[in-house]
């Protein structure tokens, strides 16, 4: 774990400052729940996606500001392969894989596979190529 949003606060671990580029990844994100997740949230943990999506999204555009669209595009595409990796693991749960989680029926902590972070980003960025 690198680290924990609070209204206020972020705590970052130690660790999170000796692992290089990816301690900006970190850093970024859970500054960004500074907005998305404490300030605009889901109403249930069913939809933990809108919190984990926009935060991510936030924190590769954050990312790309400073380490320019190469580091972006991997940033994505490591998202990708991760979650493809994690769908392939728990194809015997296939509802951990979705973007919207009935966690009403299932272990809360489902929601936050990374479909809720990659899946929820992948949507958030379909949007904006149609918007703009």
């Amino acid at each position: 774990m690198g680290g924990m949003e609070n209204p206020q606060i972020t705590f970052m671990s130690p660790s999170v400052i000796k692992i290089g580029k990816e301690a900006e990844n970190v850093a970024a994100h859970e500054i960004v729940h500074s907005w998305f997740g404490n300030l605009i949230t889901c109403k249930n943990w069913s939809h933990t996606w809108i919190n984990e999506g926009f935060t991510v999204y936030g924190e590769r555009l954050i990312v790309e500001t400073f380490f320019g669209q190469e580091f972006y595009e991997t940033s994505a595409a490591i998202g990708v392969h991760d979650l493809e990796v994690e769908i392939d693991l728990t194809k015997d749960t296939p509802e951990r894989s979705k973007l919207v989680v009935q966690t009403n029926r299932l272990n809360p902590d489902y929601g936050f596979s990374l479909a809720a972070y990659e899946k929820g980003f992948i949507f958030l960025k379909k949007l904006e190529v149609r918007i703009f």
